[in-house]
């Protein structure tokens, strides 16, 4: 039996970035442990599929969003590693 909505998790307040934020590339990898690959490699797949599917090249990227509750997250510092 699935999880009621209302245990998602938690709303926070966010600034108004009505105009300023855009989402333009999507991307997925296989999310399989048994790979042996870290997770940081398998949401790497994936971020280089969403940038392939924008049409950007990393350099053009000011701004990711990720969950920073849970570990071995692709954030900021991984991106410059991996891309610059």
């Amino acid at each position: 039996m699935g999880r009621a909505p209302e245990s998602w998790g938690v709303a926070s307040p966010l600034e108004d970035v009505s105009g300023e934020v855009a989402i333009v590339g999507v991307g997925e990898s296989e999310h399989t442990r048994a790979s042996g690959r870290p997770t940081v490699e398998i949401a790497a797949a994936a971020v280089e599929a969403a940038l392939a599917d924008a049409g950007l090249e990393p350099e053009e990227v000011d701004g990711l969003l990720f969950s920073g509750g849970l570990p071995e997250q692709f954030d900021a510092a991984a991106f410059h590693a991996r891309f610059r």
